[in-house]
């Protein structure tokens, strides 16, 4: 597929007829290397960044595979997600772009998975297995769209291995917070928290 602008304006072609100038002052046809210009609906254009003609100007973009370049922005799409760079909302919006959950897989904290209709966010890096599905495994998944899930309930931590970490968040007293600072001991409230908007 080519997409072409004349003037502003978008026009798509399957196919471009490339034409060069003769010395004598004829376009004939001939191949994209040596093309000066291209014949869109019957006229001529010259394009941008080719040799020069007498013609108007098309600023050309040629896409050689429309699905590869679908594919591409589905990857794009999925990484801004999984970044959480995107709200849950456009997430759940394009479900179907998320790869379905399996197990013997190595998941990263932040990854996201499809998972019986519904959509999982990995809290925990770990390889998957086949009884840690998202619905079950709570402490390695939370569902997308659900703050209740997303917010688990403030547990004063123990040890080293399950204190608070920078970004984590909890819900505490009715109330959402975000943990502004790593290795957080402290309750919601006191010290190490930010209050976020309910």
């Amino acid at each position: 597929m080519y997409h072409t602008w004349i003037d502003g304006k978008e026009k798509m072609a399957q196919q471009l007829q490339w034409v060069k100038l003769q010395d004598n002052g004829v376009f004939v046809c001939c191949d994209e290397s040596e093309g000066q210009g291209v014949i869109l609906d019957g006229e001529i254009y010259h394009v941008d960044g080719r040799p020069q003609i007498d013609r108007p100007t098309v600023t050309l973009i040629w896409q050689e595979d429309t699905k590869k370049l679908m594919n591409t922005a589905f990857l794009t799409f999925v990484a801004l997600a999984q970044a959480q760079i995107l709200d849950d909302a456009a997430v759940m919006e394009h479900a179907e772009l998320f790869a379905e959950w399996n197990h013997s897989v190595h998941y990263k904290k932040g990854d996201i998975c499809a998972f019986r209709q519904c959509l999982y966010r990995c809290v925990q890096e770990h390889t998957s297995q086949i009884d840690w599905t998202p619905e079950v495994a709570a402490s390695l998944w939370t569902r997308v769209g659900d703050r209740g899930a997303e917010w688990q309930a403030w547990a004063q931590p123990v040890g080293a291995h399950d204190v608070y970490m920078l970004g984590d968040k909890v819900c505490h007293l009715d109330k959402y917070w975000i943990s502004d600072v790593d290795n957080n001991v402290w309750e919601p409230g006191v010290h190490g928290w930010n209050e976020a908007p309910q």
